[in-house]
């Protein structure tokens, strides 16, 4: 299925609508808030699923994923608070950029095996680290250490998109932000959510996951479909919040 819209899911798993479900905090799935999305942890398609990161063809429905990380691999690994493999919270995605397959690469706790797995950070910036980080934020001009994604999920490019600490178009550094919601951070933090129409900051992946285009799919708060800005969360839960939050997920903050 093609087109420049991403695809929505329905409660029921119905996928003939365009837009991306999206839910209240309450986890309602009729929601005017723009949300996360939902962590689906059932084997059968009764809730909204993830996207391809690849963006292929091949899949004109967003690939979700088992809670369990067994079988082909298909499944991202996650990550329990205390660091333990066998999670049964919702966790990140796995992180493979690859063309062929649908997987994303998961990466080992420890950080360890031919750079097969990615490497978490401790808060304190630590490389050794036994619980599930934020990603470090890398400023190495090669890709050494783990980074984002490109934007626009291109097949070129062997390193995700980065972006500058100054926002810089040109963007080779992530952006990062102290606690404090100032933009000049030297701890990783979480990515500021972006207001700008135009892309001076670094913003979320765009909803069609198509290859044109260098900003990704954001929306308002207000829940408009043709958003410039996404929904942001006060780690009270409040959805209106005038400081940059992590993406909730499950009602589950991440860290």
């Amino acid at each position: 299925m093609e087109g420049n819209h991403s695809q929505r899911w329905r409660v029921n798993g119905s996928a003939t609508v365009a837009y991306p479900q999206r839910w209240r905090a309450n986890g309602g799935a009729d929601g005017a808030y723009p949300q996360r999305w939902r962590v689906n942890v059932t084997a059968d398609g009764a809730y909204p699923q993830r996207w391809r990161v690849n963006g292929s063809a091949d899949c004109a429905h967003p690939q979700r994923w088992r809670v369990n990380v067994t079988a082909d691999g298909a499944y991202p690994q996650r990550w329990r608070a205390n660091g333990g493999a066998d999670g049964a919270y919702p966790q990140r995605w796995r992180v493979s950029g690859v063309a062929a397959g649908a997987n994303h690469q998961r990466w080992r706790a420890n950080g360890a095996a031919a750079g097969a797995h990615p490497q978490r950070w401790r808060v304190s910036g630590a490389a050794a680290g036994a619980h599930p980080q934020r990603w470090r934020v890398s400023v190495a001009a090669a890709g050494a250490q783990p980074q984002r994604w490109r934007v626009n999920v291109a097949a070129a490019g062997a390193h995700p998109q980065r972006w500058r600490a100054n926002g810089a178009a040109d963007g080779a550094y992530p952006q990062r932000w102290r606690a404090n919601g100032g933009a000049d951070g030297a701890h990783p933090q979480r990515w500021r959510v972006s207001g700008v129409a135009a892309g001076a900051n670094h913003q979320r992946w765009r909803a069609n996951g198509a290859a044109a285009g260098a900003h990704p799919q954001r929306w308002r708060v207000s829940g408009a479909a043709a958003g410039a800005h996404p929904q942001r969360w006060r780690v009270s839960g409040a959805a209106a919040g005038a400081h940059p939050q992590r993406w909730r997920v499950n009602r589950v903050l991440l860290v």
